[in-house]
């Protein structure tokens, strides 16, 4: 295990093209910088952002939120693209509250990166390479922008991981939640 900031994680994983747990060591190093991650055609890909919701449930489990992508309508955790004027962590937290209307305490260190081909409206599909913040959920909101576009479900770490189609958002979903001190991560539904 590796001591990341006092905490202990299952240090550096990497499953499928995911990069886990990047967080900046105390001696300044760093593990798993986006550079890291490979792409199929070398070329950069493109950046995003996204987070992974979590809270507990009223029976005091943890619970995962993710939402349906609008075209091929697989589930995804709510991400998209850096916005002008804003840090990575806050406009992952903005894309929360477009997509499912959660409002909450996002992280500012990410969880984690993944990569996964978009398919652009005119067919083309480029690689992208989402840094993923956590978020706990305090709120959500019964209306937001995209609440006709998309489907929401809470499901358990272990569902939201089998339910997801990119392996390293899948592996970003197990590492985190099993990592010491995940539990208290997540505030009370």
């Amino acid at each position: 295990m590796t001591r990341w900031d006092g905490a202990q994680v299952e240090g550096l994983a990497a499953t499928g093209r995911a990069i886990i747990i990047a967080h900046r060591a105390k001696d300044g190093s760093h593990r798993g910088r986006p550079s890291d991650l490979p792409t199929d055609e070398g070329d950069e890909p493109r950046r995003q952002v996204g987070v992974l919701p979590i809270r507990r449930g009223r029976d005091g489990a943890v619970k995962v939120l993710l939402v349906t992508s609008r075209e091929s309508r697989r589930w995804v955790i709510p991400k998209g693209w850096p916005m002008k004027g804003r840090k990575p962590f806050e406009a992952a937290a903005q894309e929360a509250y477009e997509e499912a209307g959660l409002r909450g305490v996002v992280g500012k260190r990410p969880l984690g990166y993944y990569l996964y081909e978009k398919r652009l409206k005119n067919l083309d599909a480029v690689t992208c390479q989402v840094k993923v913040f956590p978020l706990r959920v305090r709120k959500q909101l019964k209306h937001f922008p995209e609440e006709n576009q998309r489907e929401l479900r809470w499901f358990t770490p272990t569902e939201a991981a089998e339910s997801v189609k990119e392996p390293g958002l899948a592996a970003i979903i197990r590492a985190a939640l099993n990592r010491p001190g995940a539990t208290e991560m997540a505030p009370k539904a």
